[in-house]
């Protein structure tokens, strides 16, 4: 898919690449999309990527699968894997202890129910 890409995009002068979010050096662009990748990391992986997140990127656009409800617990520690948070009634807020980034702005984009819980799409920017 990476070469193919490459391939058909060439004229765009757009990159395709593999990379490790949690310890890779990730290019700088002016926006990066995270999708329903964190509730399946630990803190200290997703803690990992954060200075990334905050300093390289003007808007970081964050989707992950949140419990269907306003009280549950944020960023509860997990082992990485194929399981997420929701299965514990957890889910990632990045603006929580302990990743507690400070956008200078946010904005909730998109929520749309899925399997007991809830797909949120939500806006940070960074000036």
């Amino acid at each position: 898919l990476i070469e193919f890409n490459k391939d058909k995009f060439s004229s765009l002068g757009v990159d395709f690449r593999v990379l490790d979010l949690t310890r890779d050096k990730l290019p700088s662009a002016d926006v990066i999309f995270i999708r329903q990748v964190f509730q399946h990391l630990s803190n200290k992986q997703i803690q990992n990527t954060i200075p990334q997140l905050c300093s390289k990127y003007r808007y970081v656009v964050f989707t992950d699968h949140l419990p269907d409800t306003s009280d549950f617990q944020h960023n509860l520690d997990i082992a990485p894997g194929q399981h997420s948070r929701l299965q514990f009634k957890s889910g990632v807020v990045l603006t929580s202890s302990p990743f507690n980034i400070k956008p200078t702005k946010k904005k909730k984009i998109c929520e749309v129910p899925e399997h007991q819980g809830l797909i949120v799409t939500t806006l940070y920017q960074f000036d």
